[in-house]
């Protein structure tokens, strides 16, 4: 029985190393995903986030609407599809005295089968968000750097 449970939880551990660690787009850049949850007051309302696997676990970052009405906006990018891709940039904004700070800016965005493109801007709902985005983009670093020299390998 102890062995049966051993061997069952190496196929597991091996089949987390085959499958990938961070869901990604055609184009390469992250899954953003909703689910509903329910809040005190029994209303239910949507949550968006990005998953990954770190050490062995289930990680994810949170995010939310730049502003209060910005969640019917994401309602419409996510009535072309149930996922949306989470566009990253950093943009540089200049202060009053001169110098210049770097902020990162993330915008979850669909394209409809017409052709018009949903963008909005979203922002991590809190810190830790951040740092578990950081490990899932390390991840997706990782990922497309083995997807590289797999591809180089086919073609040499």
């Amino acid at each position: 029985m102890a062995n049966e449970k051993k061997a069952t939880e190496l196929e597991k551990a091996v089949e987390e190393m085959k499958a990938p660690a961070v869901k990604m787009t055609a184009n390469g850049n992250l899954v953003l995903e909703r689910e509903t949850f329910k809040t005190k007051d029994k209303r239910e309302m949507y949550g968006y986030f990005v998953s990954g696997k770190a050490r062995g676990r289930d990680i994810k970052a949170d995010f939310v609407a730049k502003d209060q009405g910005g969640y019917e906006t994401l309602d419409l990018i996510f009535d072309v599809a149930e996922t949306a891709e989470l566009l990253i940039r950093e943009e540089t904004m200049v202060n009053a005295d001169g110098t210049k700070t770097a902020y990162m800016v993330y915008e979850a965005q669909n394209v409809d089968e017409d052709g018009i493109v949903y963008k909005y801007e979203i922002k991590p709902a809190r810190k830790s968000d951040v740092t578990n985005l950081n490990v899932i983009l390390q991840k997706l670093e990782i990922e497309k750097a083995k997807m590289q020299e797999e591809q180089a390998k086919q073609t040499a």
